[in-house]
């Protein structure tokens, strides 16, 4: 159990910080981007869902970049602990900080007076940051190329203005802001199949 720590601080500390950081950046600044005061449902699901679900492909697509140096890839390779395992002690932090800032900007939000189902958007939001997450992993795994991992979400993500809840169905991002929240759990189940997909092919 030590040793899970160990490499959970290490990923922490020299390849995730910054990217935790920015997380947390973007949503501190949200307030000079859209209102973020007295807002109803409506409005409160497109600040969560046009703007705070970017920060899953931030929070997401850097599991791989320590392997990134064919250097560090070897080394880790050498060691007893499986590959896979690595990753998947990865997956689960950036999970728990996913979980941590969405929980911590929906308290924000009730304390600005905004009024909505918060266990309906908790969970609409988390699901969407994974689905958009889950996209950067598979395109990393497939591509092993950064900034394609970063753009193909983002390509994604805005595909669904303008006709995108016609042509999506299920997978249209900004359902919550149509009153419709159960779709998510087909961005979540996906999403999370897309992220254990990627860290197999990445393992092969």
């Amino acid at each position: 159990m030590k040793r899970y720590f160990y490499i959970a601080k290490e990923y922490i500390k020299n390849h995730y910080v910054f990217h935790l950081v920015a997380a947390i950046i973007i949503c501190m600044i949200s307030p000079l981007f859209m209102g973020t005061e007295n807002l109803n449902a409506v409005m409160t699901a497109r600040v969560l869902e046009q703007y705070i679900s970017l920060i899953g492909i931030i929070l997401f697509v850097p599991i791989f970049l320590p392997d990134q140096d064919i250097e560090i890839r070897n080394l880790i390779r050498s060691k007893k602990e499986p590959v896979i395992r690595i990753k998947i002690i990865r997956l689960l932090e950036e999970v728990v900080a996913l979980a941590g800032i969405v929980t911590v900007y929906i308290f924000y939000l009730i304390a600005s007076h905004c009024s909505f189902p918060v266990w309906n958007y908790w969970f609409g939001t988390v699901s969407t940051c994974i689905f958009l997450g889950g996209i950067g992993i598979l395109t990393y795994a497939l591509i092993d190329n950064p900034p394609i991992a970063y753009a193909i979400p983002l390509l994604y993500y805005m595909l669904c203005y303008g006709s995108g809840e016609k042509y999506l169905g299920k997978f249209y991002l900004f359902s919550m802001s149509s009153q419709t929240v159960s779709d998510k759990i087909y961005l979540l189940a996906i999403g999370i199949s897309m992220m254990f997909f990627g860290l197999w092919m990445k393992r092969r």
